[in-house]
């Protein structure tokens, strides 16, 4: 383009830009642009860059594109100035006057925009030759290979369902993965079979599990065999996934498939079926769960006991009655347990039959059943058992240990060997005596199935469930050895997978138990049951704060004070041995008796973040720091001290007294508020609040650490002032 063609471009695009599009002078600068042509391109896309918008200019542009003067626009994907660059793929994704097969090679270079070239590929994915596209996954680069894939998705039809099978072997999961997921549009055995193959061959656990919703999703039978043999896969996620699989398919076929697991010498195969066999729950399960009761591991009794106490019928206790004649102790207690949970009617006629026809074991066994079976009902009635009333909760798989095949079975005693402290000797817990060093556990279990008695650790009793946190269950139990209760919280088994999370948890907790005030709830050890891992901490009889807040309910002004000055006094010490709590809400504050407060899980929620500001991530599963009560300071995530748990504490004041939150919404919204920090006046809301408590909400309540209480025990004292009024 000749300096003489450039400047006419130019005056032409400057008229274009400053006259209006109604006018003579427009309509000529757009025909004068035209007569320059394509060599006027480079122009264009430069002045585009440096100006809002230009309809009339972006349309000329898409008149110019054709095959001859493509290379324009491809070298505006190269473009260091994004702009320009993003303007030549609007362009391009416009216009249908070119073929976009002329881009693909363009993949293959690591200096394009690629996220661009794809966005006007997936445009014009139908003219695609799938053929080339496929060819590229081949060749094309760790980086770009996500982006080819999008295109890949569009453009494969049944003619390429063979190029696709032959990649299922490609050395990056990532294509392998994406091609499964393919396959779910092409029903046929022969991609059948091959989804079959990926379930035992493939290496990486998000490919097979991709293979398992693949063949289910297909519009053809799902093998049910090699489902089941992904009960024996190594990876708990995978086999998971099987087990869901094969419960929510509930073929009557399975139970003959699964019966040979339960011999399998692998005690994580049998708790595998017995799971499936749990949920099926049929006449035709009832034998081989029966069976099951006899088995070496804990859990696999357990499980099956709970689907024959739910089955029930007479297969149930017709198959299950000879067991309360049965030598083992333990096998008869299992019996009597099911009959309990049955309800059955014919089991007590059943028994007074034995005591009449039977021989004299016979008489005996089943008299001492029947007072068992009375003994039962009595604590029920009696609410000695209140929590066993509640239905029964079937846990899903547990985190289970790694697979021996050369270990010794297990006694079956549900009486686990000791817990490890995973903190040694530092700082042992007041309450705890010593019994000699920590065994280490080679069995996990899951918290969901205890039942009240039942021995944990060979330390602890099961008392009740208390309830579900944040970070997993949360049991009472009897510490045997000092004849107490304690609280365990049970970590999820997401969180007791990572060695990261675990040293993070033995990090902030080693601080926080060092904290010990009458406000706060003490926490005393970090336990290891295998791979369950658990926190033990003080029971303190008690309802949570939240329990007593409800939309347009406010809490009384001077009782509200008494309990806000207690918190503020636990943390006051807190924050002097440097423990920040960073999730104060209502949740995690005690009521006891006498209005007595005490804050809980100090430390958790630092323990649940990678870095020391890292205050908004979500880790394994958990939020940390709840939106509806956070400082602005940890969503922009700012370093944090006891002024953040100021913040939270004036908003927990603001919903106490108001009658509701001061902001709402769901995540990031209610965020968003935090930082603007225009709340409505308490005492707007609730006129009855007085001016000096509505100051100190406020001040607790400002956006900036700077503007609020210096301390905790400063905002305490300001509190008392409003009592003494």
């Amino acid at each position: 383009m000749s300096w003489v063609q450039e400047y006419r471009a130019d005056k032409a695009i400057e008229a274009i830009l400053a006259a209006p599009v109604s006018s003579i002078e427009h309509a000529q600068a757009v025909e004068r642009l035209q007569q320059i042509g394509a060599p006027a391109i480079p122009r264009i896309l430069t002045a585009l860059s440096q100006v809002e918008q230009s309809t009339v200019l972006e349309s000329t542009l898409v008149d110019f594109l054709d095959d001859q003067t493509l290379p324009y626009f491809r070298q505006g994907l190269y473009d260091p100035d994004p702009r320009i660059a993003e303007t030549s793929a609007r362009v391009l994704a416009r216009s249908s006057t070119w073929d976009p097969n002329l881009l693909l090679p363009l993949f293959l270079d690591e200096t394009v925009h690629r996220d661009l070239l794809t966005a006007v590929l997936v445009r014009r994915a139908p003219e695609l030759m799938p053929g080339p596209v496929m060819r590229l996954i081949d060749e094309v680069d760790f980086r770009g290979l996500p982006l080819l894939l999008k295109l890949v998705e569009r453009v494969v039809t049944d003619s390429q369902v063979s190029d696709v099978v032959r990649r299922l072997d490609h050395t990056d999961a990532r294509v392998r993965l994406a091609l499964v997921r393919l396959l779910v549009r092409f029903p046929t055995p022969e991609v059948q079979k091959h989804l079959v193959r990926l379930l035992a061959a493939d290496g990486e656990k998000k490919v097979r599990l991709a293979a398992i919703e693949a063949l289910v999703e297909q519009e053809l039978p799902t093998p049910l065999g090699p489902l089941v043999r992904l009960l024996r896969d190594r990876d708990l996620i995978v086999q998971q996934k099987a087990i869901e699989t094969l419960i929510d398919l509930a073929r009557p076929e399975t139970v003959e498939l699964l019966t040979p697991l339960l011999d399998d010498g692998d005690q994580r195969v049998r708790r595998a079926a017995v799971e499936v066999l749990n949920k099926l729950r049929s006449p035709s399960t009832v034998k081989l769960l029966v069976k099951a009761l006899d088995d070496s591991d804990w859990w696999v009794r357990t499980r099956a006991a709970d689907a024959l106490s739910q089955t029930g019928g007479a297969e149930v206790v017709s198959r299950v009655l000879p067991l309360v004649e049965a030598d083992d102790e333990e096998l008869r207690e299992v019996a009597l347990e099911i009959f309990d949970r049955s309800r059955d009617s014919s089991v007590r006629q059943l028994l007074e039959r034995r005591i009449e026809t039977g021989d004299e074991t016979t008489r005996r066994r089943a008299e001492e059943a029947l007072r068992d079976l009375d003994r039962r009902q009595a604590a029920r009635t009696q609410d000695i058992v209140a929590d066993d009333r509640s239905p029964q909760v079937a846990p899903t798989l547990p985190a289970m240990e790694r697979p021996d095949s050369t270990a010794e079975p297990r006694p079956r005693d549900m009486r686990l060997q000791p817990p490890s402290s995973l903190f040694g000797d530092e700082l042992p817990p007041p309450s705890v005596v010593a019994s000699g060093p920590p065994a280490t556990l080679e069995e996990s279990f899951d918290p969901l199935a205890l039942r009240p008695g039942a021995r944990i650790g060979g330390r602890y009793r099961f008392v009740r469930r208390i309830g579900r946190g944040g970070f997993g269950v949360v049991v009472l139990v009897e510490d045997l050895m000092v004849q107490e209760q304690v609280v365990l919280k049970f970590l999820d088994p997401e969180i007791a997978a990572s060695h990261n999370a675990i040293e993070r948890f033995k990090r902030e907790l080693r601080f926080a138990r060092r904290v010990t005030h009458e406000n706060i709830i003490r926490i005393y050890d970090l336990l290891a049951f295998g791979d369950t891992l658990a926190i033990s901490m003080e029971y303190f009889p008690s309802h949570a704060l939240s329990a007593e807040l409800h939309e347009g309910w406010t809490v009384e002004v001077d009782r509200g004070v008494r309990i806000l000055i207690g918190i503020c006094h636990g943390l006051g010490v807190a924050h002097r041995a440097g423990v920040v709590h960073r999730d104060l809400k209502p949740g995690n504050v005690l009521i006891g008796e006498d209005d007595q407060v005490k804050v809980v899980d100090f430390g958790l929620a630092a323990a649940a973040v990678g870095e020391p500001q890292d205050n908004r991530l979500t880790r394994s599963g958990l939020v940390v720091g709840t939106p509806l009560y956070m400082a602005p300071e940890q969503i922009r995530n700012r370093p944090l001290d006891g002024r953040t748990d100021i913040y939270c504490l004036g908003i927990l004041m603001y919903e106490m007294f108001a009658g509701r939150l001061p902001y709402d919404g769901e995540g990031m919204e209610v965020m968003g508020q935090h930082l603007k920090g225009d709340a409505v006046p308490p005492a707007v809301v609730n006129p009855a609040l007085p001016d000096e408590l509505d100051a100190v909400i406020r001040k607790a309540m400002a956006v900036r650490p700077e503007n609020r209480f210096a301390d905790a025990e400063t905002l305490a004292l300001e509190l008392a002032k409003v009592m003494s009024d």
